[in-house]
């Protein structure tokens, strides 16, 4: 009994130990962004623009592109760009300027199906804005960002009933329920600070795909708004997976040294 009662913490502590080394992460050749806008009813103004980036190109750069009242410059990665990296989709804004005054919303998707999970009972999706800046004047603008993890290898596949702000039922391009999705919570983007937001999620058995979407709004004529936007997917923090895999050896030690006072009360 001595023996077990040693043996319990030291097991789950390995198993622990063992979660954090991850698969080689892995992603399919080509990954998607959209850019679209939007008016205050979530209806679309003109077409979405739509750009591929390819994993042996490196990053996805847009150049200059223009919606009808917004001109915008962004680059894209994902983790075949950093190698080792845990699986992630990387969107740097370099300039979402106002070509007028207007009330529309202007949205940016970046997607890619294929990755491989970094290996364990538990993961982390992590969601993250940072590097606001804006100007010239001094209103800062609107930015938010969610991201989104699916199990379905789905692309822009997100949880059943998200909303994908601004409200309406003309998206572009269209996100697609599954019940296998998770999603962060939604982050407002501060000046010159990090916000992140995190889910933990579990059952991955296959290739996983990863989405983030990110909103502007509030920009006045003339005014820009820059940031970086990055998602990605950890093994959890140790207490969490920890808390989830030795729960069972808790219970197996609690009952054999249960079993044992009982064997004990009824020697003679």
């Amino acid at each position: 009994m001595v023996r077990l009662r040693k043996l319990v913490p030291i097991g789950a502590a390995l198993l622990g130990a063992l979660l954090f080394l991850g698969s080689p992460p892995t992603a399919s050749a080509d990954y998607t962004l959209v850019i679209q806008e939007y008016d205050q009813n979530g209806n679309q103004v003109g077409a979405s623009q739509s750009f591929n980036g390819n994993t042996s190109n490196g990053r996805l750069s847009t150049g200059d592109v223009n919606t009808a009242n917004f001109s915008v410059n962004v680059k894209a990665s994902e983790t075949a760009y950093l190698t080792g990296a845990n699986p992630f989709l990387h969107t740097d804004v370099f300039t979402i300027a106002a070509t007028n005054n207007t009330s529309d919303y202007l949205r940016v998707f970046l997607t890619n199906t294929g990755f491989t999970a970094p290996s364990g009972p538990v993961l982390t999706l992590v969601n993250q804005l940072s590097s606001v800046s804006f100007g010239p004047s001094n209103t800062l603008p609107s930015v938010t960002m969610q991201s989104a993890v699916d199990l379905n290898n789905l692309a822009f596949g997100v949880p059943n009933g998200t909303l994908v702000p601004p409200s309406g039922s003309n998206h572009a391009p269209l996100v697609y329920d599954s019940p296998h999705a998770y999603a962060t919570d939604m982050v407002t983007g501060n000046a010159d600070s990090r916000v992140t937001s995190t889910t933990s999620f579990t059952g991955v058995s296959g290739p996983i795909s990863l989405t983030n979407f990110i909103t502007v709004s509030g920009l006045a004529s003339n005014d820009s708004v820059s940031f970086n936007a990055t998602t990605t997917v950890t093994p959890a923090p140790g207490a969490l997976v920890l808390l989830v895999s030795g729960v069972p050896f808790l219970a197996v030690g609690g009952w054999l040294r249960r079993r044992g006072r009982k064997s004990a009360v009824g020697r003679p």
